[in-house]
């Protein structure tokens, strides 16, 4: 079965590293042929290339540049004329409404972000216009808010495909690592990996922190600002964290070439958004890794994140967070028993070969017999 993804997006977050995944894995589920249809020839182009998928560039697109727009449905509409595909899958609410109403095929939507303003924004009442065959949703808290732009179209959830570790990290590579950013053996090392988004918690994060009575820690915020309103948001924490003396604690890494090697070498994954996170691949690759996840309980993370495995705090409850951090900080016996439980939860959640054939068992279903 031949299935055209498009993503027009140009920056690199969430959706990008499972376009990636899905490439990386797709050995696991070979009934499906992945294709990639992209506005930008960007850095998910770049590893999808890597991954000998077949990538077909668009055109840049600007909703404030009309033309632009023209362009790239103008390509699209090519390619499908050019190419037979069995299913065409738009990524993200603004790619449907851009090319929803182009394919002839099955058209799917893979929701990532819901609407969730009391009123819908312009892109998602575009989209609305242009309605899929089906929904795929990456959370029940996504799949709630299908009726919102298609009322009458079927959805389901299927989570989004996560791999498992692949590298063995040595003691003393991780060691290594902990010494690279102010952290020997004894401290307690908090890492946060996110987009600079605001909803994310960061400023939550610093809150928490500044209320421990535990001292012999650090955190890490791992993650690049790539526009100009999360470099703002990114200053204002780094201000917070200041004005709240921890600055010597809280240290910003920025871009980082192999995050799931920060996450081995930390001790606890802290993420308590301010806003509702739709799913969340860090907390996966957390638990995958062993280790205790903090979160609000709210949203995506209220699925992934169980007792067993983590701690859910209320939302913008900062003095539950820093409760936990001290609980789990001054009780490495309890950190550890609660990591134990992680890599069986993310495997129930994200397993590839699991996400993949249930993905390849939905899209199968919506493609007319030959």
């Amino acid at each position: 079965m031949r299935v055209l993804q498009i993503n027009s997006g140009n920056l690199y977050g969430g959706v990008e590293v499972l376009l990636h995944t899905l490439a990386q894995e797709r050995h696991r589920a070979p009934q499906l042929q992945l294709e990639f249809a992209l506005c930008y020839d960007g850095k998910i182009a770049q590893q999808l290339r890597a991954q000998n998928c077949p990538v077909h560039l668009l055109s840049p697109v600007r909703f404030s540049r009309p033309w632009t727009i023209l362009s790239a449905r103008r390509a699209l509409k090519a390619l499908l004329k050019r190419e037979r595909y069995d299913v065409v899958i738009c990524h993200h609410v603004w790619t449907q409404g851009l090319f929803g109403d182009i394919p002839t095929q099955p058209e799917l939507l893979w929701l990532h972000d819901p609407p969730q303003s009391q009123k819908l924004h312009w892109t998602e009442r575009l989209a609305a216009r242009r309605t899929p065959a089906f929904v795929i949703c990456n959370s029940e808290f996504t799949r709630s808010y299908v009726p919102r732009l298609y009322p009458n179209t079927p959805s389901k959830v299927v989570y989004c495909t996560v791999s498992p570790p692949q590298n063995t990290y040595t003691p003393a590579d991780l060691a290594a690592t902990r010494r690279e950013f102010k952290a020997d053996d004894s401290t307690a090392v908090i890492i946060q990996v996110s987009r600079w988004e605001p909803h994310k918690g960061h400023l939550n994060h610093v809150e928490a922190l500044a209320q421990l009575t535990s001292k012999n820690w650090v955190c890490w915020f791992v993650g690049a600002a790539q526009r100009p309103h999360e470099v703002e948001h990114q200053n204002r924490v780094r201000q917070r964290a200041a004005e709240l003396n921890i600055a010597d604690r809280v240290l910003f890494l920025g871009w980082q070439p192999d995050v799931r090697k920060l996450i081995a070498a930390a001790d606890i994954y802290c993420q308590p958004n301010s806003g509702p996170e739709p799913f969340g691949l860090t907390y996966i690759e957390a638990l995958y890794a062993g280790k205790p996840v903090i979160a609000a309980n709210a949203a995506g993370p209220a699925e992934i994140v169980t007792p067993d495995c983590g701690a859910l705090c209320p939302p913008n409850d900062n003095a539950a967070v820093a409760r936990t951090l001290d609980l789990w900080i001054n009780n490495p016996a309890l950190r550890q028993q609660l990591a134990a439980h992680g890599p069986a939860r993310a495997h129930a959640l994200c397993d590839p070969t699991v996400t993949l054939n249930t993905l390849a068992q939905q899209l199968r279903s919506l493609v007319p017999l030959q």
